[in-house]
């Protein structure tokens, strides 16, 4: 994969993130979760590819959207990515669309632990970006965001007015 092509892939998967948010932010449990699971889904298929040099055909052959196999052929730290790794084996793409399993409620308790853990997949990430692509990405920038009910007008007009040239939402 080119390297155009792998930051295409990460900011994919960095956005997917930013969707997650605001729909958790908001209430919208399982349709945050379709998001999150795409979000890791993304960003453990650019991990494995950038480790092994497999194709994004080959990966979508191989892993489907089973987020569990891909964390377990990541070899990702699993002290590092523990919550990650427990998420990963309980977000069921099947089940997410079908029939909602109520054992990832926890992530509704837990959002500072995943934001940790997604943060420092990010940061691995751009390491291993930097090294196949003998180039040097910042690793110190993740936007902290505040999805709680004092920020969530700014948070969300942030996300919106940043990211939608049209500008369809008025916040006045």
């Amino acid at each position: 994969m080119d390297i155009q092509r792998t930051l295409d892939w990460y900011e994919s998967a960095a956005k997917y993130f930013d969707c997650y948010k605001i729909l958790i932010s908001l209430g919208y449990i399982k349709q945050s979760y379709n998001l999150l699971h795409t979000s890791i889904e993304k960003f453990l298929k650019l991990f494995i590819s950038l480790k092994s040099s497999l194709t994004e055909d080959e990966l979508k052959n191989k892993y489907g959207h089973n987020i569990n196999k891909l964390f377990v052929d990541s070899k990702l730290n699993i002290n590092q990515f523990n919550f990650l790794r427990n998420i990963c084996a309980k977000l069921i793409y099947t089940d997410m669309r079908y029939e909602f399993d109520a054992a990832v409620n926890e992530l509704c308790s837990a959002n500072s632990k995943l934001d940790e853990e997604i943060k420092n997949l990010s940061k691995t990430i751009i390491l291993e970006i930097n090294s196949a692509h003998n180039c040097t990405l910042r690793i110190d920038y993740w936007p902290e965001r505040r999805p709680d009910s004092t920020s969530k007008q700014e948070f969300l007009k942030e996300v919106l007015l940043g990211k939608d040239n049209v500008a369809r939402i008025e916040f006045n």
